[in-house]
């Protein structure tokens, strides 16, 4: 009985095939949660900000080089957040 119990929980075996024809199929992924659309809102909020004061920077005359760089500070803020997020 318990063969049959973990071929209905989906056991994953070495090659990577499951047990389970469903998961096979593609089922759908579980539902992230409102936190996970929280953490977009933040990201799109985030970008917005840094497109507008590098916008204004270039519009009172910056050179393109520091537009540029506030850019790359951003992505880089993304990339750390990323490491960490988990």
């Amino acid at each position: 009985m318990r063969f049959f119990r973990k071929r209905a929980e989906g056991e994953i075996f070495a090659g990577g095939e499951t047990s389970n024809p469903i998961a096979e199929a593609g089922a759908k992924p579980r539902h992230r949660g409102l936190s996970h659309l929280k953490i977009q809102l933040a990201e799109f909020v985030f970008f917005t900000v840094i497109t507008l004061i590098a916008l204004g920077f270039f519009y009172l005359g910056l050179d393109i080089l520091v537009v540029a760089g506030i850019f790359l500070f951003g992505v880089i803020v993304k990339l750390i957040f990323n490491t960490f997020k988990g």
